[in-house]
């Protein structure tokens, strides 16, 4: 937290929330009261017989009062600091009884509660955003969170649809509908608004004139109907379908087992925005509790398209969400102080850390993951890295750890734009962001081979917006001495190019770039009918030698060629790239250096990963690579002879290398 003027500024997630001014401090909750006493005090309502009792302007005076701090917030003193909560979290705290094991059954003020409303509150009022996708613990009251997110909208506003769903229909009844209408009920009368008189509702809580029958006199207040209302649906992707939903809350997705979720989003969406307004907004808070469900793929997939960094040019994710992801040591219970802080020990580490790692560390293998996407510490944890199912696990484990480490620090590379600038390979260490940028790692080098791999789409309709497809492009080079980093990505490149002219004369020059010394190849898949347009391109140019001819086998041996170019990607073409692939990152992955491609390894198989079919391709191009780096060592080296060994990273995963020897040993 920094103030910024006269706000106070916080980074949570990826967006950065401003809250309102702070006002004068004399008008602030808790002004003058020693500092270890400003703390979060619930704010006193009268109950219903005080407030029949007041004056007409009191009881107004009273409704606008707190119909202000719902809407607008509210600011108190929390150990000397101003602290601003939003409407939705003084509703949460002041007004939404969830039987606590408090003092008064209403939930505690915590910091890490307030990170993530203004979370939501920023997606609230952000024009281009349709709602959050939420990420975190077991017993974070993330559904009591987005219940009264729901309530306390729909029950200002007239004419507004609260929708909740769950992991079934009869979930949704009472994990849900149930609990809001307890929290209704705690409620004085004179705050909410007229309801049509049946008690207690049963499907739906229908803020509608009442019955001439009914017989609830203090639902009979003179007030104006809204005309909203909040229901629970089924657990169909088409539940919503042409109901035109303001707050639509489905509780735990991750776990979903019903119902297609990116096929319900996809419908909900729609139901949520008329043209470019965004009318309504979507709460999917979740724990994933295992990595089989239907939900929690479906979950991944919208989560991965959720990025706030990655917004189109009309300030829109892919998915139209934002995602938010709160570590399970926050706010968690029994380590968090009088003032909602989490506790730290003398050297800064958060206690609650120390204590889930405790309990990991004691558990089994087996049940040390489990544990760790219901509580976890990163996404990693979370989504156990890997949604990929095209790895062996030991593969998995070198990926995980290959993208830590490129977390932390990516190595230097080199980035050129050979489109937007005329034809030519100007490296430079400019920013990677924007259109058309190639990351390079190593620049080509004499005597060694270069192979490269190519996944694109067939025609400029393919392309352009956010829906269209990416062309990707990958090389890898083979052996380069013994003290060298042999077998690794060096060139990497993915776009979505308005037209295919821009991804194929970049994709050219770095073929000729590369290929300036004869030793390199291009291979591709001609299943969407890419190869046609791709071959005539380089033909015009005089570049066919840079692409590799089909091979008659797509074993390893590939001195039989045909006169066609490209290959045909069967299911024996994919088996045996899944083959290729897991040798060449069982033993050279940890020479990964590309993290985005390493990112698009790691979910490979789950949803479009351009980059890691481009690199596939470049793995078939290379073949026995084994059976390449004897030979290209036995060439260079006379006086020794090579042996393998097993080598231990400092992680306790294994690799293979070799070592020279004398040959007479």
């Amino acid at each position: 937290m920094r103030k910024v003027g006269n706000k106070y500024e916080f980074i949570v997630g990826d967006i950065t929330y401003l809250t309102p001014e702070i006002p004068e401090r004399e008008l602030i909750a808790g002004y003058g009261l020693p500092k270890h006493e400003q703390k979060w005090k619930r704010v006193p309502f009268p109950l219903d017989e005080e407030f029949e009792s007041m004056a007409p302007h009191e009881q107004n005076d009273a409704l606008v009062s707190n119909l202000t701090k719902r809407i607008h917030g509210y600011w108190f003193f929390n150990n000397g600091v101003p602290t601003y909560i939003t409407g939705d979290h003084f509703m949460y705290i002041n007004h939404w009884f969830i039987a606590a094991e408090t003092h008064d059954g209403y939930p505690e003020y915590r910091m890490s509660d307030l990170l993530n409303f203004y979370f939501w509150d920023f997606c609230e009022k952000d024009e281009n955003c349709v709602g959050q996708i939420y990420l975190t613990q077991k017993r974070d009251g993330k559904s009591e969170k987005g219940m009264c997110m729901v309530y306390n909208k729909v029950s200002i506003y007239d004419n507004k649809h609260g929708a909740l769903q769950s992991l079934t229909g009869p979930t949704a009844k009472t994990n849900l509908f149930d609990r809001i209408i307890r929290s209704w009920d705690k409620m004085p009368y004179y705050m909410k608004p007229v309801d049509e008189g049946i008690y207690p509702p049963k499907k739906s809580l229908r803020f509608f004139a009442p019955s001439k029958k009914t017989t609830k006199s203090k639902r009979l207040v003179a007030k104006k109907a809204i005309d909203s209302w909040i229901d629970y649906l089924p657990t169909v992707a088409t539940a919503l379908q042409g109901k035109k939903p303001f707050r639509v809350l489905l509780d735990e997705p991750g776990t979903v087992q019903e119902m297609n979720l990116v096929e319900w989003f996809t419908t909900t969406k729609m139901q949520c925005v008329t043209g470019r307004k965004i009318t309504g907004k979507i709460n999917l808070p979740t724990t994933i509790e295992t990595l089989s469900s239907n939900g929690a793929k479906g979950f991944i997939e919208i989560w991965n398209k959720s990025d706030y960094r990655d917004r189109d040019a009309n300030g829109q994710t892919k998915s139209g969400l934002y995602r938010y992801f709160k570590p399970a040591y926050l706010g968690y219970e029994g380590f968090v102080d009088e003032f909602g802080n989490d506790m730290k020990n003398k050297e800064g580490e958060y206690e609650a850390k120390i204590y889930l790692q405790n309990k990991f560390d004691a558990a089994s293998p087996e049940d040390r993951i489990k544990l760790k996407r219901q509580y976890p510490f990163t996404i990693e944890d979370a989504f156990d890295m890997v949604a990929s199912d095209v790895w062996e696990e030991d593969v998995k484990s070198i990926l995980k750890d290959i993208r830590k480490q490129l977390v932390i620090e990516e190595p230097p590379m080199l980035y050129c734009t050979p489109y937007e600038m005329g034809g030519e390979i100007k490296l430079g260490e400019s920013s990677k962001t924007g259109k058309n940028v190639v990351k390079i790692y190593e620049k080509p080098k004499p005597n060694v081979k270069y192979k490269a791999g190519y996944d694109g789409s067939a025609s400029d309709k393919q392309t352009g917006d956010s829906a269209g497809s990416k062309t990707a492009f990958v090389i890898v080079k083979a052996f380069d001495g013994i003290d060298a980093e042999n077998y690794m990505p060096v060139c990497t490149f993915s776009v979505r190019p308005d037209k295919m002219e821009e991804a194929y004369q970049t994709i050219f020059l770095l073929c000729k770039y590369y290929g300036q010394y004869d030793m390199f190849e291009l291979l591709g898949e001609s299943n969407a009918g890419q190869a046609s347009p791709v071959v005539a391109y380089f033909a015009n140019r005089g570049g066919l030698k840079y692409i590799m001819k089909k091979p008659k086998t797509l074993g390893f041996n590939y001195n039989d060629k045909t006169d066609k170019y490209w290959i045909y990607r069967n299911e024996h073409v994919k088996d045996l790239q899944k083959t290729l692939a897991n040798q060449f990152l069982r033993r050279y992955g940890h020479n990964l250096k590309h993290i985005d491609l390493v990112e698009d390894l790691l979910k490979m198989g789950k949803e479009n990963t351009d980059e890691a079919d481009a690199f596939l391709m470049a793995i078939l191009a290379l073949g026995d690579f084994d059976k390449q780096l004897e030979q290209s060592r036995n060439k260079i080296i006379k006086t020794t002879r090579q042996v393998r060994v097993i080598r231990r990273n400092g992680d306790g995963s294994t690799y293979v290398d070799w070592v020279n020897v004398p040959i007479n040993q």
